[in-house]
């Protein structure tokens, strides 16, 4: 009996020890981001952005899921099953602002960590179908991106205020990629890579010709008066094979925080971004050249009452000497 005493406090003391907590060492904070689809150009960003955190960020191990984009993203920020993600800037601005899908339930735990690109939306229609103009699309076969993403919500936005009432298919990118080819559904929008096509696109056209359809001013005014939060990029002659000048609807992307991230982490993960793009250009190669502090102060305060920073964003664009406003700060 003595020795199993022994033993038994032996091995509570060895539990005990190992339990116990390292002077100065901190627990591990494992940070899930949602990204969007696998097929989309922008997964593999953040994977790099995931690589980025882990290498550069001691104490965090973060973990890439794929997910249906914004919308989806925002939903799992409030839900808490998601600490960061991709939410593009109508997506964000309608759920702080309680506007559209989010009239009900406003995502106030939504926090700009940092802007990573601004890229154009292309809405494009197989050559042999004839369309050529936005109205063309009434009453056609049309995939208005993936399913609970912005760019789905924003698009049936921009087509329910200009009148057009296409023949949706809502579903996966992948999914509608193959239908294109096919012949299934003969039009679509997608996010590019900046202002070009992304991969999905791309692969499209290898297989029938696209012809994109741009935006007149005179529906970018119509479709601002209606949804303001909706932002409009110029592309220059020449980007697109075929086109000359044109304007069409852009997305404004941002990787956005849980407020619940501790201000420090936060400050490391933006700090390592904005330090370590390397690996973020090689796959991401759109970001090149990108100016992230000055990039995310300009979006934002590009519209009245935006979404506020993550706190650890705030902590480092003033450490840079910016100049935070004060209706950005949480």
């Amino acid at each position: 009996m003595k020795k199993l005493a022994v033993l038994v406090i032996t091995i509570s003391a060895i539990v005990g020890f190992m339990l116990t907590p390292i002077a100065g060492s901190a627990a591990t904070k494992n940070l899930t981001i949602g990204s969007t689809s696998t097929s989309s150009g922008h997964y593999p960003y953040f994977v790099a952005v995931a690589k980025v955190l882990n290498d550069y960020v001691p104490g965090v191990n973060a973990t890439v899921v794929a997910t249906g984009a914004s919308m989806d993203n925002l939903k799992r920020i409030a839900k808490g099953q998601a600490d960061m993600g991709l939410i593009t800037l109508d997506a964000g601005y309608m759920g702080y602002h309680a506007l559209g899908n989010w009239k009900d339930a406003p995502v106030k735990k939504q926090r700009v960590m940092w802007l990573y690109m601004t890229t154009a939306v292309h809405y494009v229609a197989r050559q042999d179908s004839g369309i050529k103009t936005l109205y063309e699309l009434d009453k056609k076969k049309f995939h208005p991106s993936m399913r609970g993403s912005a760019t789905e919500s924003s698009t049936m936005t921009v087509m329910k205020s200009l009148g057009i009432a296409p023949d949706y298919y809502r579903g996966d990118t992948g999914d509608a990629v193959n239908m294109m080819k096919d012949n299934r559904i003969v039009a679509m929008c997608k996010s590019g890579m900046g202002k070009q096509y992304d991969a999905s696109l791309m692969d499209i056209a290898t297989f029938t010709p696209l012809r994109t359809l741009p935006f007149t001013d005179k529906e970018i005014n119509k479709v601002s008066e209606a949804a303001p939060w909706i932002s409009w990029i110029s592309i220059s002659a020449g980007t697109i094979k075929g086109m000359g000048d044109f304007k069409t609807m852009a997305m404004v992307n941002f990787v956005m925080g849980n407020e619940d991230i501790p201000e420090d982490i936060g400050y490391k993960a933006v700090k390592a971004a904005c330090e370590h793009m390397d690996i973020q250009v090689a796959a991401f190669p759109a970001m090149k050249g990108l100016n992230i502090p000055a990039a995310t102060l300009e979006a934002l305060t590009s519209v009245n009452n935006p979404m506020p920073l993550h706190r650890g964003s705030v902590k480092y664009f003033k450490e840079l000497g910016l100049n935070v406003g004060k209706e950005l700060i949480p």
